[in-house]
């Protein structure tokens, strides 16, 4: 059955938000050369679904996942790398586990080492977009990782910028890369304007809390990393939580990028977009629906109404292509009303479906015969784009 009563989505085109950066996942640790046909799996866009975004691993020992990040690159992926700790001997507790901290003494030789790695990664044709000061400062693991304070953080930032400038580093700053939507680590550098000027982007985890509003005072804000482990799930069930998750950032944080964590899981748990055999999952699907269809510096524009139990966010690019992304939790179909506001006229528009059916399957031409309004039917549970092109 069908939800009933007025479901009135009205897409206004001139009402302008961010721009997107991109859709990603990560390959640290697990994929240093990733093969040829997993890459067009994950970052081409007519073979696979599109990715645009790949984190990699500054190892302790300066090192990355140099073959994968040559192959995301030549599909068209913009590549970025986060530490998750700095070489031992820098550290307090002379260890790469188990927390500890940088110490102050050390800061112009780490600035130095991730300069190094910015040149060694550019040498070998991947030129960084940006590099994280620290993967999850707030979470002291038995595994590579650094805690920081605020303060750290702005007494760091204090000196890679500089000598990042100095070197000639095109690589932004960003950080902090907490555990959760947390922002304490980063308000010393917020509210110093002299440091703050060599902060690029804001990154922030999803394990712990939902996004919400955020100041993004003028920088890039990009949301990095979530997963779960619990019992791998390669359903809509999963699906449609990271769905939920990625709307959230782009139409309440307005996050210019998010990303999953692996590209495939370790383990029977749903760490990675695929399985651990490398099976594709809804999840995977899923993020097709965004990364495939709302490409980098496409912009989010408004919507006006609602539809319950349905998140809905509209995209366009310089050129007017457009994308409507349409996310039903409901158990049934649900059919929307949609007025285009300012658009450009369109003949018609593409759905592509994620469901239990389909998997980022195109579907029939919807077409638009006044050129403003269209009715569509969303199937149950399920993640749909519809684009002109």
């Amino acid at each position: 059955r069908r939800v009933r009563g007025l479901c009135q989505i009205t897409i206004n085109w001139n009402e302008v938000h961010q721009t997107i950066s991109g859709y990603g996942v990560s390959s640290a640790w697990i994929a240093p050369d990733m093969d040829d046909n997993t890459a067009d799996l994950f970052f081409s866009e007519e073979k696979g679904i599109g990715l645009s975004l790949l984190r990699t691993r500054i190892s302790p020992q300066g090192t990355t996942e140099i073959g994968t990040a040559q192959k995301a690159k030549a599909r068209g992926a913009t590549v970025w790398s986060t530490p998750w700790s700095p070489p031992p001997q820098w550290k307090s507790n002379n260890n790469v586990n188990n927390g500890g901290y940088l110490l102050p003494q050390h800061y112009k030789d780490y600035a130095n080492y991730l300069a190094d790695y910015y040149f060694r990664v550019k040498n070998s044709g991947v030129d960084l977009f940006a590099i994280s000061m620290q993967n999850e400062p707030n979470f002291n693991a038995d595994y590579e990782s650094c805690l920081y304070t605020s303060q750290q953080f702005h007494d760091l930032i204090n000196v890679v910028g500089p000598i990042f400038e100095q070197r000639g580093v095109g690589a932004k700053i960003l950080f902090p890369e907490e555990i959760g939507f947390q922002w304490d680590l980063a308000q010393a550098t917020i509210n110093d304007p002299n440091t703050l000027k060599y902060v690029g982007v804001f990154g922030f985890h999803l394990y712990y809390l939902n996004p919400g509003p955020l100041n993004n005072y003028g920088k890039l804000v990009w949301e990095t990393e979530v997963s779960d482990s619990q019992a791998q799930d390669v359903s809509m069930n999963s699906a449609l939580t990271y769905a939920r998750k990625i709307h959230l950032a782009m139409a309440v944080t307005n996050a210019n990028a998010f990303h999953y964590w692996w590209v495939w899981s370790q383990g029977n748990n749903n760490g990675g977009l695929l399985t651990e055999q490398h099976q594709t999952t809804k999840r995977f699907w899923m993020m097709g629906n965004f990364a495939k269809f709302v490409r980098p510096n496409y912009v989010r524009i408004g919507i006006t109404g609602s539809v319950n139990n349905v998140d809905i966010t509209a995209y366009k690019s310089s050129s007017s292509q457009f994308t409507i992304v349409i996310i039903n939790y409901n158990y049934n179909s649900v059919t929307i009303n949609f007025d285009l506001n300012g658009t450009p006229p369109v003949q018609g528009l593409f759905p592509y479906v994620t469901n239990d059916q389909y998997n980022l399957q195109q579907l029939a031409f919807i077409e638009i015969r006044s050129a403003t309004r269209f009715s569509y039917t969303v199937s149950a549970r399920s993640v749909t784009s519809l684009v002109n092109k």
